[in-house]
């Protein structure tokens, strides 16, 4: 029983080192490069830095979009398309080549040679609509018409002010 607790404590005294750890930043080390003034140096549990965040809020990682030249790689693909498919029927029929990999070279020429097969989903959407009668409905709709209404004739005397 005196081990049990005692090894309680000790998790309990390393577990507030680590807190303690995690809260006090570590001292600079002289060999290393100044610290960046931009960004706060973030630090995590185990003490290691954390990188900054590059982007900022609502900004965009791909400014630009997508590459231009994806069709051109297509057009290259497409030119090893009959070797791929004949690489594909061979090891579909080779019988020394494991199994998984003969059904998964069966499937890709499946897959290209008539597409892949459509998939059913069942939707049941039900609402709060579906229990108004029509006279709840008309009701509803209206109040919503005024409330545009409103915003709108808000929006209009903001835009004039301006």
């Amino acid at each position: 029983m005196v081990a049990r607790n005692s090894a309680n404590n000790n998790k309990r005294v390393i577990m507030r080192r680590q807190q303690v750890a995690c809260a006090v930043e570590p001292a600079h080390d002289p060999t290393l490069p100044p610290p960046r003034t931009g960004a706060p140096v973030r630090y995590g549990r185990d003490g290691r830095k954390l990188p900054p965040h590059t982007f900022q809020p609502g900004q965009s990682g791909n400014p630009n979009g997508r590459p231009k030249n994806v069709g051109d790689v297509r057009r290259i693909a497409r030119t090893y398309s009959e070797d791929a498919l004949k690489t594909l029927a061979e090891i579909m029929q080779d019988k020394d080549i494991a199994p998984p990999a003969r059904v998964a070279a069966a499937q890709c020429l499946l897959d290209r040679g008539y597409g892949k097969p459509t998939q059913q989903v069942e939707l049941s959407v039900s609402s709060a609509f579906d229990e108004l009668s029509d006279e709840d409905l008309d009701e509803y709709i209206a109040r919503q018409a005024a409330i545009i209404a409103v915003t709108q004739s808000v929006k209009t005397k903001k835009e004039n002010k301006e």
